[in-house]
């Protein structure tokens, strides 16, 4: 791994099987050090690492998936509440805003939006943004992040 060249120093990773991410502060031929997204830093073995999955840009894009009856109102919906998710480093990178819009019914419409989310902060996306949906929209009929 290390003489492979699997990452550098600065990378965005997730260690496998062991799910700890964050950004590489050093490699040896022993450790790997990093610090996670609450500033910890942490240093695992290299015996430990089975795989690591490199984030490039350093954040992982969402997607979520509302089924509404009234497509404009759940256009309307994606933007208002983008407007109250926390931003900034640690929060949101970039808020939700709707990407496309299908219809399926005449009173069933599909509405996908994107985000951006810290490694490590998936649940603002998973867990936050459904139940701000959910609390705010009587005409949706699910909503789910991935």
């Amino acid at each position: 791994m290390f003489h492979e060249r699997w990452f550098q120093i600065g990378d965005t990773v997730e260690l496998e099987p062991l799910s700890i991410a964050g950004v590489v502060e050093d490699a040896t031929l022993r450790t790997v050090t990093m610090r996670n997204v609450a500033g910890e830093v942490i240093r695992v073995s290299n015996s430990e690492v089975k795989a690591i999955r490199v984030l490039p840009r350093g954040y992982r894009q969402v997607e979520a998936e509302l089924f509404v009856t009234d497509a404009d109102a759940g256009c309307e919906l994606v933007r208002q509440v983008g407007g109250l998710v926390p931003t900034g480093p640690t929060h949101f990178i970039r808020p939700p805003t709707v990407v496309e819009t299908d219809r399926l019914e005449d009173d069933l419409h599909r509405i996908r939006a994107t985000a951006a989310v810290p490694l490590g902060r998936e649940w603002l996306a998973e867990d936050l943004l459904p139940s701000f949906m959910r609390e705010r929209a009587p005409t949706i009929s699910s909503c789910t992040a991935r």
